[in-house]
């Protein structure tokens, strides 16, 4: 994983400490290690809340069962092997509540989902990468309460109920980052640089949370193939929704962020992010450093600052490499994106930007403007063709020049790439929250062994044969295949 210019993690963890002495606004929460003697009394310490909560709100406290869901997830049969890993009984999927969480809202259910993800020996903390042991951690409906930051281990994929959305509710003395956290550091300043983590369908809420604690729904520091899908991150005016102060790569879409002093607060290497929104955010979003960060179909409204492409700390810049905005909209917000000053002069670490075909109402301060308070294009009500900020370069990476803001060069979008409204087409990535579990077809019921070893071609033709109509499901498995 990429870092900030000149800074190991422990560097930038120092120097969050001391912006926190110094009482800066927008320092990042603490991290912090989190002791088993430490989970356990803040699980009695939640449980205790809950249930004084429930009393005052009812006469009598009732431990109600949450429902079990209709996604088809859950209950489509377990074909699938793990060749590698010297486990044979090892289980890729597995249910929250078959490790003994209750989904009701008041008994802590924290450790029950860390011996879910955990089950099998799988690859955590002073483990630099495995891609052997890999998991599915299902959620069923419910409000899960959470006292302390569960980790995910390396391969992980949090899943809840596409139809019914489950709930992690942090408890009010919740101790730790984030409620549920990608990011396992191996000593000397070292991340594991997760792989592979996927994260969908669910909601996460640390409201009620104290607010000198800075808590964030979503610690999210991800490397390659990474995603995060159809989640709402509900924060308060102290708290952050996803911070993510380090890493490389992946894709989030369909996520909203409800309040919060951030929707997103960190740095990456590149991400591509579709279809955000952005609700009631003093800042929607401050990147601290990237390398090109693209954003299509943002929706952010009652926003202060929508994108604070800034350095820590106002630093100078050097540190926010690009960003692309597209077909988007703000709506009610001050200032839709801020930098630091622009400069022409080659290697001065200018932030690179372009808004295309974005739509703004009631914009008050700018569109784009500088921290020293220079509007490089007005706000209002309007709508962005094009406009462009940087270096450019056309025909030849020796052919450079310099845009101050505004329209480069005579492109079209092709219609056979557009929607009705002049968009890019695009799509969410299926989820068959409608379907049921006879729709579905097994790769394995078709003779494909997974194994590893065995040729399993024929095998997988055969199925995307019989699978016409229906969805093919590729069961756990390695698949050796030696021709398309």
């Amino acid at each position: 994983p990429g870092t900030i210019v000149g800074q190991t993690a422990v560097e930038r963890r120092g120097l969050q400490a001391a912006r926190a002495e110094e009482g800066a606004q927008d320092t990042p929460p603490p991290l912090l290690e989190i002791t088993d003697e430490i989970a356990q009394a803040a699980a009695l310490v939640a449980e205790a809340d809950a249930a004084a909560a429930a009393a005052g709100n009812s006469r009598r406290v009732t431990r109600r069962q949450a429902p079990t869901g209709t996604y088809w997830m859950q209950n489509i049969a377990r074909k699938g092997i793990v060749p590698w890993g010297d486990n044979s009984t090892y289980a890729v999927f597995r249910n929250v509540r078959d490790y003994g969480a209750t989904g009701n809202g008041v008994t802590d259910d924290t450790a029950a989902i860390k011996r879910a993800m955990n089950d099998g020996k799988r690859c955590g903390e002073k483990c630099n990468g495995s891609t052997t042991k890999n998991a599915i951690v299902y959620f069923p409906p419910g409000t899960y309460l959470i006292s302390t930051t569960i980790p995910l281990p390396f391969g992980t994929q949090v899943i809840g109920d596409a139809n019914n959305r489950p709930l992690l509710l942090a408890a009010p003395g919740f101790v730790g980052l984030g409620v549920l956290s990608t990011d396992e550091y191996t000593g000397g300043g070292t991340g594991a640089g997760p792989r592979r983590p996927a994260i969908r369908n669910i909601f996460i809420d640390v409201r009620g949370t104290a607010p000198d604690k800075n808590i964030a729904c979503l610690h999210y520091q991800v490397a390659q193939a990474t995603s995060l899908q159809n989640v709402e991150l509900i924060a308060g005016p102290t708290q952050t929704g996803m911070f993510a102060e380090n890493g490389s790569g992946g894709h989030i879409s369909d996520v909203t962020f409800t309040g919060g002093a951030f929707g997103i607060w960190g740095g990456i290497q590149q991400f591509t992010a579709q279809r955000l929104r952005f609700n009631g955010c003093t800042i929607g979003v401050q990147v601290i450093w990237d390398w090109g960060w693209v954003w299509k179909s943002i929706a952010m409204t009652n926003v202060g600052t929508g994108f604070k492409l800034v350095p820590e700390g106002g630093g100078s810049s050097g540190n926010v490499g690009s960003a692309l905005f597209l077909d988007s909209s703000f709506t009610n917000v001050e200032t839709v994106v801020q930098i630091t000053p622009p400069s022409s002069t080659p290697a001065t670490g200018t932030t690179g930007l372009v808004l295309e075909n974005v739509a703004l109402s009631g914009v008050t301060k700018a569109a784009v403007a500088d921290t020293s308070g220079a509007v490089l294009l007005a706000g209002g009500t309007s709508r962005i063709e094009h406009w462009a900020l940087g270096p450019v370069y056309e025909g030849s990476v020796d052919a450079r020049s310099f845009s101050a803001g505004g329209k480069v060069g005579n492109y079209r979008r092709p219609l056979t790439l557009t929607n009705d409204n002049g968009a890019y087409y695009e799509r969410p990535k299926p989820q068959y929250e409608s379907a049921s579990v006879d729709e579905f077809v097994h790769i394995r019921d078709f003779g494909a062994t997974g194994d590893g070893t065995t040729d399993d071609t024929a095998s997988f033709q055969q199925a995307l044969y019989a699978s016409q109509g229906k969805i093919l499901f590729v069961d756990a498995g390695s698949y050796l295949l030696t021709s398309t």
